[in-house]
């Protein structure tokens, strides 16, 4: 345990040197206390008699008499001070500060207040109620009296709530653990956060143990640059091999820092794999509606047909379909009930199985549930309800559950439509129409639908139609010819695909400018480190990483130019119709 409370003490001084004074007095007074209560505990090799432990407090004394008298400059502060008062010349002045320490958040907080900062701590030891009230007063607009400018958090301390109303967050000191970094980055980062950029800064102090697993190892995983939290097999194996290098005392400054750089370039390479897999595995949520028709209004809508309502009518059919006829999804408001019996459970289990494995918690969860007793569990549609109930399944169009569902109906045969419409707007009659799905492949793949009716109208307003009309789904062949629909939706086929190649076309050299550029200073950059290497091995190593990276490349530019080449507009029909207008 001494190497690890000697690394311990380092981190506090890392995180803040007059933290480090009340640090040690809690380890004295621990220490010396079980010395006192039980000499065979811990201190077996020492003769812990009166005399002794007198001895040791004198030497404590020593170490803390230090740490007592450190010189009033805080450079460190001074930077975090820079940084709060350009942000609080934005609007929204709103800072979570993250801190492993206490010690150094109660520092801290006492400077920000004397500062003229409106502060609240939050850590382990504040009840849940009083966490809920200081995060209401920290939404608060800075104009009320009452609103809180900075909060001050622990790992502990920051559970259980969402900040997406703040959108810059201070590391004061950094954990060890790469998925701490992820839950604290979490907090503001996530669905409802409105700010298009969420900052986060890292105070690290040079040639700090901070310091070395930050340069070394953290952003070698490229913990900072992108999501990583689906790996947490491999980053908690991160966690342990960090620890364990730190705490060795064995090791000189130059075989530690080797050594974090080898924990993450040994496991930064397994997390790529799997967040490459993960991308092969994902399949689009049957279609994505983003563009139903060619109406203005509609083409730059979320999306007419992936909203709660329709989300859930899916999900409902989908579980009438799998195990017959009944509720399955109880509750008028936003906070719902999803009740299943152990069959119907059963059959959604073995549902699931036929999805790609995942690796990502939502899909756990859910499978837990369906491997459970309990046949209720609360759910909802909508993003509020789900930030204010954690505990509740959050069904979104990436859920397993509506995954499932899309896909349930996705291969249906093309089906025949009547329905009936009361409108003022249409003159009466009967209007054949056809429903077509427009498969886009390229760089960004998506499919939207398109609607071709002989008025032009109805096929703009066919969301809203679709929607209210009354109507049967037959598959009969026995009605009107569509042959004059279809040849006006290959016209229109037609110069979308022509508009849709000419748009990879302009992409493609926008990515190989792009790819080239990089590699370039990629590559200046570990031939200037080569030059500057000194030791056999490290020149050796980067020579290695020059390797990798220019086949990196060649294999990025032919992946660009394969996508290119397969990028088109491939057309499904998925509905012919004839909709009778009645006038109102």
């Amino acid at each position: 345990s001494v190497p690890f409370m000697m690394s311990t003490i380092k981190r506090q001084a890392a995180s803040c040197i007059f933290g480090l004074a009340p640090h040690i007095r809690d380890i004295i007074s621990r220490r010396i206390q079980q010395m006192n209560d039980d000499p065979d505990l811990e201190f077996s090799a020492f003769d812990t008699d009166e005399k002794n432990t007198e001895s040791f407090s004198k030497l404590a004394g020593r170490v803390l008499q230090l740490a007592d008298n450190l010189p009033e400059e805080d450079p460190k502060f001074e930077a975090l001070c820079t940084l709060l008062q350009k942000k609080n010349l934005e609007k929204n002045n709103k800072i979570m500060l993250f801190s492993t320490f206490r010690h150094t958040l109660a520092y801290l907080n006492r400077k920000l207040q004397h500062a003229g900062y409106r502060v609240a701590q939050v850590d382990g030891s504040v009840k849940d109620e009083d966490r809920y009230l200081l995060k209401e007063r920290f939404e608060l607009p800075r104009e009320n009296q009452d609103s809180i400018d900075i909060m001050l958090f622990t790992e502990v301390g920051s559970e259980g709530l969402d900040y997406q109303f703040c959108d810059s967050m201070i590391n004061y000191d950094l954990p060890w653990n790469p998925m701490r970094i992820e839950q604290r980055i979490g907090r503001i980062d996530r669905r409802g956060q409105k700010s298009d950029v969420v900052n986060i800064y890292n105070m690290i102090t040079e040639e700090t143990v901070d310091a070395d697993i930050y340069y070394r190892c953290l952003m070698r995983i490229g913990v900072f640059e992108s999501s990583i939290g689906d790996c947490e097999e491999i980053l908690g194996e991160i966690a342990s091999g960090i620890e364990s290098v730190i705490t060795d005392s064995s090791l000189t400054e130059h075989e530690r820092q080797r050594k974090l750089e080898q924990i993450a370039d040994n496991e930064v390479r397994k997390i790529q794999e799997l967040n490459r897999l993960e991308e092969e595995e994902k399949e689009l949520f049957g279609f994505d509606l983003t563009e139903f028709t060619t109406s203005q209004e509609i083409r730059h809508a979320e999306n007419p047909w992936l909203t709660q309502k329709h989300l859930q009518r899916l999900i409902e059919h989908y579980l009438q379909d799998l195990v017959g006829k009944g509720s399955y999804i109880l509750g008028e408001g936003p906070l719902k009930t999803i009740r299943l019996s152990a069959t119907a459970r059963g059959a959604l289990r073995d549902d699931l199985r036929t999805l790609p494995v995942s690796r990502n918690a939502l899909r756990r969860s859910w499978e837990n549930y369906l491997s459970g007793k309990n046949p209720n569990h609360p759910i909802t549609f909508d993003s509020e309800t789900a930030a204010n109930h954690r505990d509740t399944f959050f069904i979104t169009p990436m859920h397993p559950l509506a995954r499932l569902a899309a896909r349930h109906f996705e291969d249906r045969d093309t089906v025949y439509l009547k329905m009936v419409y009361v409108s003022s707007q249409i003159k009466s009659g009967q209007y054949p129409f056809s429903v077509y799905a427009w498969k886009y492949t390229g760089f960004n793949p998506y499919t939207k639908l398109m609607t071709i009716c002989s008025d032009q109208t109805l096929a703009n307003d066919m969301p809203d139609i679709l929607e209210s009309a009354s109507g049967i789904m037959e598959k009969s062949e026995d009605h009107p010819d569509w042959s004059l629909l279809e040849a006006e939706h290959v016209k229109l086929w037609q110069a979308a695909r022509d508009a849709h190649k000419r748009e990879v076309h302009n992409t493609v050299a926008f990515k190989l400018e792009s790819l080239s550029n990089n590699h370039r200073g990629n590559v200046r950059r570990l031939e200037q480190q080569i030059r500057d290497s000194i030791d056999d091995s490290i020149r050796r190593m980067r020579m290695s990483e020059l390797e990798n990276a220019k086949e990196k490349y060649k294999i990025k530019e032919e992946r660009i130019q394969e996508t290119a080449q397969k990028a088109d507009v491939y057309a499904t029909l998925l509905v012919n119709g004839v909709i009778t207008i009645v006038e109102e």
